[in-house]
């Protein structure tokens, strides 16, 4: 049976795929002008209700994650946690790699590549979907590496 850590890692990388998915399908995603939304995005309402239907998938898969918060809930034995919260300064530091090096290229893309489509009158659909799809890798590759990890391979 699989153990916790398969599971989560599994649930997360069901995220991150169906998080993509659900912004691939949202028209316009990175708009930020409401009357620009209510008139344009709104136009095609079909595609947002099916977005936003399958945004719920990614936002279940992630539950599993917020069980973590557990260890610093009253009563727990912090002695029991201290092991665990050590790995998470020292050696499980690598999970979150991922996730750090997804924000500042993200930041990096958001800035260049928001500059270039406004320059060129392009819109910003591109560069709004890569930088979601550099969150949804590191999400992906914090799942693999837990599934990794709970199959006694090193992430």
């Amino acid at each position: 049976m699989p153990d916790s850590r398969s599971i989560g890692g599994a649930c997360l990388v069901g995220a991150a795929l169906s998080f993509r998915l659900a912004w691939f399908l949202m028209p316009m995603p990175g708009t930020s002008d409401v009357a620009f939304i209510l008139a344009k995005v709104g136009a095609t309402p079909e595609r947002v209700w099916l977005s936003v239907s399958v945004q719920t998938i990614p936002a279940a898969l992630f539950v599993p994650g917020l069980l973590a918060y557990e260890m610093v809930q009253p009563g727990v034995a912090r002695d029991a946690m201290l092991p665990l919260m050590a790995r998470f300064q020292s050696a499980d530091l690598i999970f979150f790699t991922p996730q750090l090096l997804a924000l500042a290229i993200g930041l990096g893309l958001a800035v260049v590549g928001g500059a270039l489509a406004t320059a060129t009158g392009q819109g910003l659909r591109p560069v709004a979907l890569s930088v979601l799809a550099l969150f949804s890798f590191a999400v992906a590759w914090v799942g693999a590496g837990l599934s990794g990890a709970s199959a006694g391979r090193e992430p």
